[in-house]
């Protein structure tokens, strides 16, 4: 069955947060554990979305179908998807920090942060471009590069956040096998087109 054509699937995701969110709100209250289920199964949507978008010039290339082709058609309002999910990742994060600040805040770690930040200043980046007008502003090659940089950008810090996760704990190994697949398969495409 094709993916749902255009807004449809970023409207789609957006549904899917709302749910999330209230699922949350009905099982646990106005709670700490009711943010903290928001901001973790945000974050598992967003990186299949992310995942999903990133490889799809790939999966085309090495399993062409319909439905990988439907895949690639519908790049763009995945990532558009995937920005609105991570999105209201970091808007639970923010409510944590705000309304339930201990032990999040004291736990924070610098050094966390910054790559965190870094994706979101890709992350908005690329949804702000992620158009017809952006494309033409910036020029075909400049605008690749931004959202090329970026996206591995956010797929080296996926994967250093799930990858170590996964050995500590199986719950993680799902979520880890995603970061871990996409620079596989954009590899094995690079290398076969390079043969």
């Amino acid at each position: 069955m094709p993916l749902p054509q255009r807004t449809s699937i970023v409207l789609y995701t957006g549904g899917l947060m709302l749910i999330i969110t209230l699922a949350a709100l009905q099982a646990a209250g106005w709670s700490e554990e009711a943010v903290r289920i928001v901001v973790r199964m945000s974050a598992k949507v967003a990186v299949v979305l992310f995942s999903l978008t990133f490889s799809a010039s790939a999966l085309v290339s090495l399993f062409p179908s319909s439905a990988t082709k439907e895949l690639l058609r519908n790049r763009r309002y995945l990532g558009l998807s995937f920005a609105l999910a991570h999105t209201t990742h970091l808007m639970g994060l923010a409510t944590l920090a705000l309304a339930f600040p201990e032990p999040f805040v004291s736990e924070l770690e610098i050094p966390r942060l910054i790559p965190g930040g870094l994706a979101y200043v890709f992350l908005f980046a690329l949804a702000l471009t992620s158009n017809d007008a952006a494309v033409a502003k910036l020029g075909r090659a400049n605008w690749r590069r931004l959202h090329l940089t970026g996206c591995w950008v956010i797929e080296i810090i996926f994967a250093a956040s799930y990858v170590p996760r996964a050995f500590e704990d199986p719950a993680y190994v799902w979520l880890a096998f995603f970061p871990v697949a996409v620079p596989t398969l954009r590899f094995t495409r690079w290398w076969r087109q390079r043969k």
